[in-house]
Formats: C-alpha cells, sequence, structure tokens
C-alpha cells in the first residue's frame, strides 16, 4: 500500500468504504425483505387458522367429514385427548407439532420443503387445539435470488463507484498535480538561470583577482560582477514575488490615487537606468475618481508596470520611444505600455506570460520572469494582461477591475 501513488491510495479508500456502505445497505435491504416475506406469510396461515377455528365452531369436525371449505388446507385438529379428528397436514410437520405447544408460530423443515404451522386453543370446546400450516419453500427461492441479485448488484456499484471515485480523485487532484508539475518545472528553470549569472560572477570574481596590478581591468570586471549581482538579484525578487502571489489568499487594496503615485514612481526609476537615457518615455495618467480603489496594493502595481515599461525600454533601444498610459474607463483601470521596437513573434507572443519564457532572438539579460510577474499580479486583483503588435511597435496592456 505504501508504494501506491496518493492517487490509488484515495480510490482504494473510498472504494472500500463504499464497498462497505453497500454490503450493509444490501444485508438491511435483504434482512428487511425477508422479514416482509414472513410476516405476508404469518398473516396469510394465521387467516388460515381463523377461518377454519370458525368453521370448527359452526361445523365440529368428525374426522371423516372436514369443513367442506377447508378439505384441501394442511390442517390439524386434535380433541381433548390429543387424537386427530382432521389431520391432512404432512408427515413431517405432525411430528413437528408434537414438539411445540399450542400459540404462536414456528417453522418445520425437511424434503427440501419449509412450512410455517400456527395454532391456537381460543374459542374452542376445552381441550381442543387447531393447527394451521403453510408452504413457504418459496420464500427460500425467493431470497436466493434475492441474495444473487444483491451480490450481482453489489458487485456492479462498487465497480462503478471505483470507475466514478477513479475519475473524481484524478479531477480533484489535477490541481495539486498541475502545481507540483509548476514548482518542479520553475526550480529547474531557476536553477538554470540561477547557474549562468553564477558562473559568471564566479569568473569576474577570478579575473579582478588576476588584474588586481591593472585598477582599469580589475574595475571594469567589477562593474560586471555587479551587474551579474543585480540579476541575481532581480531573478530572486521575482521569484519571492511570485511565491508571495501563488500564496496570498486575500488581496490587497489601494486607492487609484496610491496606484497613480506607483505609476508615476515607477517611471522615474525605470528612467535612472543607465539603458535608458537614449529612449524617450511619455507619460500620462488621465484619472478622475482617484478614491476608487483595485485589489493591490501600490508595491506590486510598481512592480508590474516597471516590468513593462523595462521590457518596453529594451525593445526600443537608443533612440526609440516608450509611451506609459495610465486610466480608468468606466469601472476598469487600465496601464498601456507602448513601444516602437520590433514587437514579439506570433510563436513567442502565445507563450510570453509564462515563467521563464525568453524569445530565442532575444539579446538583452532577463530572466523570463518579468511577464509572468505581471500576469500573476493583474490575474491576483481580477485582472488580464493583453500583449499585441502594432503598426509601428508593441503594445501591452493590462486591465484591473475597480472594487
Amino acid at each position: 500500500m505504501s508504494r501506491l501513488s496518493v492517487r490509488w491510495r484515495l480510490v482504494i479508500g473510498a472504494t472500500a468504504f463504499a464497498a462497505m456502505a453497500i454490503a450493509a445497505a444490501l444485508i438491511a435491504g435483504r434482512w428487511v425483505i425477508a422479514g416482509e416475506l414472513l410476516q405476508t406469510n404469518t398473516q396469510l396461515v394465521t387467516a388460515d387458522l381463523s377461518a377454519y377455528v370458525a368453521e370448527v365452531r359452526e361445523h365440529e369436525p368428525d374426522g371423516d367429514r372436514p369443513a367442506p371449505s377447508t378439505a384441501d388446507s394442511l390442517i390439524l385438529v386434535r380433541d381433548a385427548s390429543g387424537e386427530a379428528i382432521v389431520d391432512t397436514m404432512p408427515p413431517t410437520v405432525a411430528t413437528a407439532i408434537d414438539d411445540h405447544d399450542v400459540g404462536g408460530t414456528f417453522q418445520v423443515s425437511g424434503d427440501d420443503q419449509t412450512w410455517l404451522v400456527a395454532s391456537t386453543d381460543e374459542g374452542l370446546p376445552r381441550g381442543m387445539s387447531v393447527w394451521a400450516a403453510r408452504d413457504v419453500t418459496a420464500i427460500s427461492s425467493t431470497l436466493t435470488t434475492v441474495d444473487t441479485l444483491f451480490v450481482v448488484g453489489g458487485a456492479l456499484l462498487v465497480a462503478l463507484f471505483a470507475i466514478a471515485a477513479g475519475f473524481f480523485v484524478r479531477a480533484a487532484l489535477r490541481p495539486i498535480d498541475v502545481m507540483r508539475e509548476r514548482e518542479r518545472r520553475m526550480v529547474s528553470d531557476a536553477a538554470h538561470e540561477l547557474r549562468t549569472p553564477l558562473a559568471g560572477l564566479s569568473a569576474q570574481l577570478g579575473l579582478v583577482r588576476t588584474h588586481l596590478q591593472d585598477p582599469d581591468a580589475a574595475a571594469e570586471e567589477v562593474r560586471r560582477a555587479e551587474h551579474s549581482v543585480a540579476r541575481l538579484s532581480d531573478l530572486a525578487s521575482n521569484l519571492l514575488e511570485l511565491a508571495r502571489l501563488d500564496e496570498r489568499t486575500e488581496p490587497a487594496t489601494a486607492s487609484i490615487a496610491t496606484i497613480r503615485s506607483a505609476f508615476l514612481s515607477a517611471i522615474d526609476d525605470v528612467r535612472l537606468d543607465p539603458g535608458a537615457r537614449d529612449v524617450t518615455m511619455d507619460q500620462s495618467s488621465d484619472v478622475a475618481d482617484v478614491s476608487a480603489t483595485v485589489a493591490m496594493d501600490g508595491v506590486s502595481f510598481g512592480r508590474l508596470t516597471r516590468n513593462l515599461l523595462s521590457n518596453a525600454v529594451h525593445a526600443a533601444g537608443a533612440g526609440g520611444t516608450v509611451a506609459a498610459m495610465l486610466s480608468v474607463e468606466g469601472r476598469t483601470l487600465r496601464l498601456t505600455v507602448e513601444d516602437d521596437g520590433p514587437g514579439m513573434s506570433e510563436e513567442f507572443r502565445t507563450r510570453a506570460l509564462e515563467r521563464f519564457s525568453r524569445e530565442s532572438t532575444a539579446t538583452a539579460p532577463g530572466s523570463g520572469l518579468g511577464l509572468a510577474l505581471v500576469d500573476a499580479l493583474a490575474r491576483s486583483a481580477g485582472g488580464t494582461v493583453t500583449l499585441e503588435n502594432t503598426s509601428g511597435g508593441f503594445r501591452a496592456s493590462v486591465t484591473i477591475p475597480l472594487r
């Protein structure tokens, strides 16, 4: 059992529980059916007994002439001395009657037959008793048929439940399987992404040691090492942010005023990036109702904006133009970042929001987590991300519903 997967353990456990429940229900059903059949036959044999007692009161039998209406009945009438006045009982039943007192009912089995016997002496001349019997062999046949149907039906129900349990367990565990596969892929990709800058950093530090006598060369290697450290720091920050989003159950809240401030701060931060010095960056923030709120804090929105702007700056390149627009359209907050770069290939655009996804022709350094983080942040706030090529470049749009 310990070697089985979680899925099979759940299916086997659920099926075993269902089998016990079905077996208990069938046993109870069988007991009820047997009880109903016995009760019905008891009422019938009691009715036979009562009918003959009434006839005995009206026409006392003399042994040679039983009451006409009961000539074919299984009847035994005894006088006070115990002699049989009327006896139409099978020998097996007649013999068994000697071992029972008058009153109540009992069963007699023999010769592959079963009889139900009832007797009374109430309302009869003193010492007389009347016994009536009914063949109830059919009950055993009926119960045998019921047992067969119950066994076959129960086995079929258990099999159907096992199949259904397999589907339900598979459906229930699918999100967990997806999550585990995502974690496995994320760990693998993170290890791959970390290995490159770490190897570069190690090599750069080794070169610094060899260039200790050449301050300019050592300084250049230190600069490259700092760049590698910055890349590692950015990767770690993105990974931590994604992990935080996966674990967060309740989204934060920020007003449009806070969002607008984070938007402007992100633009100022990107403008200070050395790679953005030769890029023209335009911005507009057309938001009238600054008291409305969205399900995202200002820090997260600033990170989302910086990631989009950084991608646009790298795509536009020196002499290019980037435009960032923040607006409120109805009950939706919209962030749009456009650049006049070469755009994105259609093949990559379909998977650009996946983690660690990078275009094969990309020349700018990156971890492939920027757009994935943008998408995760937007979805955590109930929003969406749209990526599209335009006639003059590329446009990324984020829409978040107002609360």
